[in-house]
């Protein structure tokens, strides 16, 4: 989940991992927002999903929702994000922002 739309080259994500009845939901600490170490980080995350055959689903969420669903996570709410939530393919969450490539950053 990401609480930005149409900006990938600075945005953060935050993982909700379900696996059978447990559901972990991961700090935002992963993408762009977080330099070149949380680019590698949800690059390593997608492809531990690919690994393990997960689909990899994406929601957006309003900043202060997104903070309270990572703060306080409810069982509720979980529900309601992964029902707003559409497949994604993998594939965009693997390339780094084209403004890496040049020594700005």
């Amino acid at each position: 989940m990401t609480d930005r739309q149409g900006d990938r080259g600075h945005a953060g994500y935050a993982a909700v991992l379900i696996a059978g009845p447990v559901v972990t939901v991961a700090a935002q600490a992963f993408g762009p927002r977080f330099g070149p170490a949380g680019m590698e980080a949800l690059e390593q995350l997608v492809r531990w999903a690919q690994a393990h055959e997960w689909p990899v689903r994406e929601t957006v969420l309003n900043v202060s929702d997104f903070t309270r669903v990572i703060d306080e996570p409810e069982t509720a709410e979980i529900r309601r994000l992964m029902a707003a939530s559409n497949p994604s393919d993998p594939g965009i969450y693997l390339v780094w922002p084209a403004a890496w490539k040049e020594e700005a950053w």
